[in-house]
């Protein structure tokens, strides 16, 4: 009778200091989503379909208290597209917290956009959120391939003061933990990533092992809590998930797993380690996929420029000129924001993927041109004078005092000179309603290039046409100003700083690169290209250029009077495939 009394005492104190001493596991279900990736949206916008169905499905009938949408809102609203009956029963759960998208629009690997990109796509998320009810937020960045600082800027320019992350963390630079802040805000880095589909599969002995394997890694970098997402990419949410975790419980020892949220996580862990890391850039420890390796310049080029015009002129223009565009604008912002979804511009993608970003870079490119000419057009109305000495100009740039400026225009200016011209229409016809914009009324449209008076940033100036005293000096092998030089020596190209007294060579190289194909690298080693001849293109009293011919590539250096820098053009007769050309 005693020793079975003793035994009893014995496995109460067991239990309390198992329970006393158990670590907490906060687990989320949540289904990873790429947009596009190695299918096209089309493809998987039907696989959406049956993700999201069965994920309403399972908090109505009670299975599972949360699910978590990849902390973005573009999978909600491409599966509203086909579910609109489905809209009522969505708000709902959102706003009894059951189910939680945002903060962003699209999940974005954050070294393509720019910081105002980002802060768009945040604006855009943060406000469909809101409209189904969602008021609070995580900067959800669990699968991007490294997280810049202006990642975090955008977070705490919005006042979201929580992330989650995984690639691109060095533990050393935590401290070896993986809850920390960043500049004040709570972050957790989830150490073995957001891939997780062991729960999904049977619960065998090898399962278990492989599940308490799991934990025991993550539990390495953790506090007396642990955060585990159950779910992987494009992967339907765990059915019967409350029955499962209870089952899974049973054969943990010193661990419990409680199906919640990473909001109940944040408000149960301390985050006192601050963190000097700048940027996450370590993948040591994160598989990469190869074809992340791959270019795709042209489409970041273009990213980059499309970018640059939308936030640097034209947004600047629809404001300081008061006019009506900031919806046409948001609709470009949302077709560019878009291309910056993960695994879509970065290259990992197919070619049909790519396809689709081109053609929303097209329609960008397009809709800007026309509303920066009838934004300009606008400001033009009632002035048709041909005025050939001075001009407005708006300085939309960060420099005062801008010398020379590139304009077309039917007529020539004084004291101009034109590098070029095409046969096109005006584009008054493009803003004159009460003209029919017919295109047969061709006129020779000059390229010129003007030295003009002084002029502000951020302002417009009435500008006076200068006569130019020209200052750049030329040879069949270098050209040159007051401030830097270009010079062709021994097969070599030099650039010479004059200013700082820095001289910089380079060099075309070209690789194999079989990047349109999903997830294949670079391969081989890069051939260095030799300059064939050199050439002076034309050697104007403002600006001239050089033209290094390098066989089936020629590079024209351009330089003005007054620039402190070269600026390059390129021709490429384009007859190979699958190579990557670089300037090194």
């Amino acid at each position: 009778m005693f020793f079975i009394q003793l035994n009893i005492v014995f496995w109460f104190f067991e239990k309390i200091i198992k329970i006393k001493y158990m670590k907490k596991i906060y687990a989320y279900l949540h289904t990873h989503w790429d947009r596009e990736w190695y299918r096209d949206i089309e493809d998987f916008n039907l696989r959406l379909l049956d993700i999201l169905d069965i994920a309403l499905d399972e908090i109505e009938k009670g299975n599972t208290p949360f699910i978590y949408l990849d902390g973005q809102t573009c999978m909600l609203n491409d599966y509203l597209k086909y579910r609109q009956d489905k809209k009522e029963q969505i708000t709902e759960y959102i706003k009894e917290r059951k189910l939680f998208i945002g903060p962003y629009f699209v999940s974005i690997d954050s070294y393509i956009p720019n910081l105002y990109s980002m802060l768009r796509n945040l604006d855009l998320g943060i406000k469909i959120s809101n409209d189904f009810g969602q008021r609070d937020f995580i900067g959800y960045m669990a699968d991007i391939f490294g997280i810049s600082k202006s990642a975090f800027l955008a977070l705490k320019l919005k006042n979201i003061d929580k992330a989650i992350i995984w690639r691109g963390v060095n533990p050393k630079k935590t401290g070896n933990v993986c809850d920390f802040l960043y500049e004040n805000i709570e972050t957790t880095w989830l150490a073995q990533g957001y891939f997780n589909d062991f729960f999904h599969q049977s619960t065998t002995k090898e399962n278990i092992e492989n599940i308490k394997n799991y934990i025991s890694k993550i539990e390495k970098y953790s506090s007396n809590n642990i955060l585990l997402p159950i779910g992987a990419d494009h992967l339907g949410i765990l059915k019967n998930a409350k029955q499962k975790i209870k089952e899974i419980n049973s054969y943990l020892d010193g661990y419990e797993i409680i199906l919640s949220s990473p909001f109940e996580y944040f408000k149960n862990t301390k985050f006192d380690k601050k963190t000097v890391e700048i940027e996450f850039l370590d993948n040591e420890l994160t598989y990469i996929l190869k074809g992340c390796y791959s270019a795709r310049i042209p489409q970041k080029i273009q990213n980059f420029n499309i970018q640059n015009k939308l936030s640097r002129i034209v947004e600047p223009l629809n404001f300081y000129l008061k006019d009506k565009f900031t919806e046409n604008l948001d609709n470009v912002f949302i077709n560019l924001i878009k291309n910056h979804a993960h695994d879509s511009i970065c290259g990992t993608s197919l070619d049909s993927v790519h396809n689709c970003v081109e053609n929303r870079f097209l329609r960008c490119n397009l809709a800007l041109d026309a509303i920066e000419k009838r934004i300009t057009g606008n400001f033009k109305k009632g002035n048709s004078e041909k005025i050939t000495n001075k001009f407005g100009l708006f300085n939309l740039s960060t420099f005062d005092n801008i010398k020379t400026v590139k304009i077309n225009l039917p007529y020539k200016l004084k004291n101009a000179q034109v590098t070029g011209h095409i046969e096109a229409f005006e584009d008054d016809l493009l803003y004159d309603t009460y003209k029919i914009p017919v295109t047969e009324d061709i006129k020779k449209i000059y390229e010129q290039v003007v030295e003009i008076s002084n002029n502000q940033r951020f302002s417009y100036n009435n500008v006076e046409i200068l006569e130019p005293i020209k200052k750049v000096r030329t040879t069949s092998k270098s050209i040159e100003n007051d401030y830097i030089g270009l010079f062709i020596k021994n097969n070599k190209v030099q650039i010479f700083d004059k200013n700082k007294k820095e001289s910089y060579e380079f060099f075309l190289s070209d690789i194999k690169d079989m990047g349109d194909s999903y997830n294949i690298a670079p391969i081989g080693k890069y051939s260095k290209y030799n300059i064939k001849k050199a050439r002076i293109k034309y050697d104007g009293i403002i600006e001239s250029c050089l033209t290094i011919d390098f066989g089936t590539i020629k590079l024209d250096c351009i330089l003005d009077n007054h620039s402190k820098f070269i600026r390059f053009k390129t021709y490429i007769n384009n007859r190979k495939k699958n190579h990557k050309i670089q300037l090194n």
